[in-house]
């Protein structure tokens, strides 16, 4: 190194600088520092004996002694130079006329044009006036606090000993070629401006003192200056975070960070350090630029700039609800397990995201940074949890971007009460669904690409979630030639005041413990043609959307909740839709029900609580345990009728499966033709009032289940009706029967008149092929409009003989 003396104090010097050390002398106007500029002498200042003289070469001219100047009258000063100017005439004769308009354009070019005029940005060391810091002074290892600015010397080994602090309003400057040796366990910690300004021949070096790896903490920013720079350093063998940042963001310029037990460089995810020039991890644990987990701060926007570095997410992040987080084009972000919180990110704020590659640290690919880990193993499907937009955070966007081996516990991709974009992106590789959402999230999918996704490439609608508001809600069909299916688990609930469009060729199944229940509106209409059909049905029906769960097989239980109307109106409509493995329940309710599907369920298809009123029109009942509608509930507490339900191919039959009772408020009215078939514990108790409305021709049937010769084959079953199949009607001493033509088939009692009260009216009521024709419990006259025939006791006497 080359070496040359001060010329005020004449102590050797090696290296470039811009003052002496030791006198403070100023290179730059070599003023020394114990003089006032005023009172300066106009002489040079003696130079040093040639002879003795050990510089062979001098140092550079910007930091050459130079005449001073002062404001005096100057006796040896050179009378100053006269300015010449050149006429528009001379100028034209040198350069033309088209020459000049050529070097008028490139000057404007040159001044406008954007960056080009533009100095670049000097590094904070450029800037430093280093005669206002103050070399240590200690016998031994520095440590503690630094009360005044300090410099560290050029070439000069400095050891620190368990914590050095720069606190707030102080700082620290490191010369080229300083040595910064740590004790075991030692830390820099840095509140205020850390200025360790290296040169390309000779760099700052922080390092062990014992030469071993992960004996030293490293260097941290804490809440310091935005100026304070490393340039031109090597920092090795430190801890977990080699340079660790808390609401920093130095700049890093040439800075190759060696051997760190963990990360070299460590972020809070706040702010990101200025990475310039040449920045090299080498044999680190992580060669990577560490994101830790937690709460980014309540900032209007942060960035996480690409700076051709790796990022490594080492927890969950939380974007809060006021910050808005963008994430630079080409960025790479993967994502490491590395406390007890599996890494993630959490939206409830902002995210804008595209061109990012989102994966798991084990993933080596060149395309995503090559090998980041030192304990290298193939990335795996969960390797990190994945993406989660909540409430608030509707106005974020992923484009162009890739999310890998993501689905720890959720969805790669999860929604909850929100309406992000996601467009052109590719999930792959999840261990869960590649996309979730509860009933309120209603995201923007286009151009999605789903790959090997367990256990299916399916949009998740998570149960125990309900749509509110007062806004049209859509589901409209997803994805391109193959249609992203979405599959309901547990209860999903369309609030009152709220509605639900299903759009044409729209494909949704469902879970075994799925159901979509209507408390407002669902406008599920479907089109004519076969791929216009809107389909509801089992997860594991592979006939329609693929197949969508990988774990099952054809043997697995088929059987899903159902779509439940309760109190909902005639404004909810399912028309031409092809619903499978589950049923419609009709809870106080009056959908319309036109030219639908209903097959493979495993019992009755229909539901109905005793007061539902629907519009059933040219519904298809097929293959189901009973092709009928189930009147579900033990009460009739208002008047109501039943009148005959059509169906595709005939009459939809009722199906009794429990003792309904006719409330003393009540009237239930039964128009002609209608047919009620019952299984063993079904009846009908009249508390109130009974109208059968039958005419010739055309009577109100009550039979049992077996029945096939009236409502044709309603429980799939060769099976003959016989006395006794279910209970009867049974009329309290109170009720009001009136009935027209009506038969009762195969009861246990066809009547049953407590206190002898018999029914009235002009029809015959036949009670045929049951046990008892009437049992009654008290003394009555039966009307002659009584006809038994067929039954094993056919006494109309009460009591009987």
């Amino acid at each position: 190194m080359k070496t040359y003396p001060c010329p005020d104090c004449e102590k050797i010097l090696g290296g470039q600088h811009n003052f002496c050390p030791y006198c403070g002398y100023d290179f730059r106007g070599h003023i020394p520092a114990s003089q006032n500029v005023n009172e300066m002498p106009t002489v040079e200042p003696d130079k040093p004996d040639a002879a003795s003289d050990p510089i062979t070469t001098p140092p550079p001219p910007s930091l050459r002694p130079q005449p001073p100047t002062t404001g005096g009258n100057n006796q040896n000063q050179r009378p100053p130079k006269r300015i010449r100017f050149i006429d528009l005439r001379t100028i034209i004769g040198i350069f033309g006329i088209l020459d000049i308009l050529i070097l008028i354009l490139l000057g404007a070019w040159f001044f406008l044009w954007p960056g080009v005029s533009e100095p670049a940005p000097q590094l904070a060391c450029e800037q430093l006036v280093a005669s206002e810091f103050v070399p240590p002074r200690f016998e031994s290892g520095i440590k503690g606090e630094l009360d005044e600015d300090t410099l560290f010397l050029a070439d000069t080994e400095y050891l620190i000993q368990e914590t050095l602090s720069v606190p707030q309003n102080r700082r620290l400057l490191i010369e080229p070629g300083a040595v910064i040796k740590f004790d075991e366990a030692a830390v820099l910690e840095v509140h205020g401006g850390l200025f360790a300004c290296g040169s390309p021949e000779n760099p700052i070096s922080f390092t062990s003192d014992s030469g071993k790896a992960d004996s030293w903490q490293g260097i941290r920013f804490l809440d310091a200056a935005d100026s304070s720079t490393i340039s031109h350093a090597l920092v090795q063998f430190a801890g977990l975070r080699a340079i660790s940042l808390e609401n920093s963001a130095p700049t890093l310029a040439d800075v190759k960070i060696v051997s760190s037990a963990g990360f070299p460089i460590s972020s809070d995810g706040n702010e990101m350090p200025h990475l310039r020039g040449s920045i090299e991890f080498e044999r680190n644990a992580f060669d990577a630029l560490e994101i830790r987990g937690g709460k980014l701060s309540d900032k209007q926007n942060i960035t996480w700039p690409n700076q051709d570095v790796v990022y490594v997410i080492s927890g969950p992040i939380t974007v809060g609800e006021n910050t808005t987080l963008s994430i630079d084009t080409q960025t790479t972000l993967k994502f490491w397990q590395g406390g007890r919180d599996a890494a993630g990110l959490i939206i409830q704020g902002l995210l804008k995201a595209e061109e990012v590659q989102f994966t798991s640290i084990y993933d080596s690919r060149d395309e995503v940074g090559g090998p980041t880990y030192v304990e290298a193993q193939d990335p795996a499907a969960g390797d990190w949890v994945g993406i989660s937009f909540q409430e608030g955070s509707s106005k974020s966007y992923i484009r162009d971007s890739l999310v890998q081996y993501a689905g720890r516990g959720q969805a790669a991709i999860a929604m909850q009460a929100t309406a992000p974009e996601l467009t052109g992106v590719t999930i792959a590789d999840s261990a869960w669904y590649p996309l979730s959402v509860d009933a309120d999230a209603f995201p923007t999918l286009q151009d999605l690409t789903l790959l090997d996704n367990d256990p299916g490439d399916a949009l998740e609608v998570r149960g125990k979630s309900s749509m509110n508001s007062r806004n049209i809600r859509t589901w409209q069909r997803l994805g391109g030639d193959e249609q992203i299916v979405r599959i309901v688990r547990g209860d999903i609930t369309i609030e009152p005041e709220t509605t639900l469009v299903i759009e044409p060729g729209v494909i949704i199944k469902f879970e075994p413990q799925g159901r979509l229940i209507v408390k407002g509106t669902l406008d599920a209409v479907g089109g004519n043609a076969e791929d216009e059909k809107i389909i509801f049905t089992s997860l594991r029906d592979d006939e329609y959307g693929g197949q969508t769960d990988k774990n099952s097989s054809p043997q697995d239980e088929r059987h899903w909740q159902g779509v439940y109307f309760e109190n909902s109106d005639d404004s909810s409509v399912l028309q031409n839709v092809i619903l499978r493995y589950g049923f419609v329940i009709l809870d106080n309710a009056s959908p319309r029900l036109i030219d639908n599907l209903l097959r493979d369920s495993e019992s009755a298809p229909l539901w109905a609580t005793p007061d539902a009123a629907p519009t059933l029109q040219g519904n298809q009942l097929q293959d189901n345990g009973l092709n009928g509608i189930a009147i579900a509930g033990d009460k009739l507490t208002s008047d109501h009728i039943w009148a005959p339900l059509a169906g595709e191919n005939g009459q939809l039959v009722r199906i009794l499966t429990e003792n309904l009772t006719i409330t003393e408020n009540a009237t239930l009215q039964i128009g002609a033709g209608t047919i009620i078939k019952a299984d063993t514990k079904g009846k009908i108790t009249v508390n109130g009032g009974l109208r059968t409305a039958g005419e010739a021709g055309l009577p109100v049937i009550f039979t049992s289940l077996h029945d096939d010769g009236s409502g044709g084959n309603t429980n799939q079953q060769l099976q003959e009706p016989h006395a006794g199949d279910w209970q009867g009607i049974e009329l309290g001493r109170d009720a009001d029967a009136i009935m027209g033509e009506t038969d009762v088939r195969f009861a246990q009692d066809g009547l049953f008149l407590r206190d002898g009260n018999a029914p009235r009216g002009e029809g015959i009521v036949r009670l045929l092929n049951g046990i008892n024709a009437v049992r009654c419990n008290g003394d009555s006259i039966l009307p002659d409009m009584l006809e038994a025939e067929g039954n094993e006791v056919n006494d109309l006497q009460c009591p009987h003989q």
